[in-house]
């Protein structure tokens, strides 16, 4: 009889696990897709390499770096801006270019 009742048990919790995944189901942010622009592309850069400096995992000479070019591409078919800075003030070659 215990082992009955355990078997009901998890078949009951495993049951009711598919039903929290119906539709309209997401994981995104839920709200309206809003184009970006290559102003706001820099924009959002910028305040990813100021977070970067902020935690210390950049040199802080890169929060005086502006943008060395900005380029939209097409990744798995949407549009991605690729924003490349170049820190003149960094000697290794393999750390002067986010």
């Amino acid at each position: 009889m215990k082992r009955f009742f355990t078997i009901f048990i998890l078949s009951f919790l495993l049951a009711g696990t598919s039903v929290m995944a119906g539709s309209g189901h997401s994981h995104g942010f839920g709200g309206p897709v809003i184009p970006v622009d290559e102003s706001a592309a820099e924009r959002n850069a910028g305040i990813v390499i100021a977070s970067l400096v902020s935690r210390g995992k950049v040199d802080e000479s890169w929060g005086a770096v502006k943008a060395n070019s900005i380029e939209k591409q097409t990744l798995n078919g949407k549009p991605e801006w690729v924003v490349v800075y170049v820190n003149n003030n960094i000697t290794c070659s393999s750390r002067d270019l986010i």
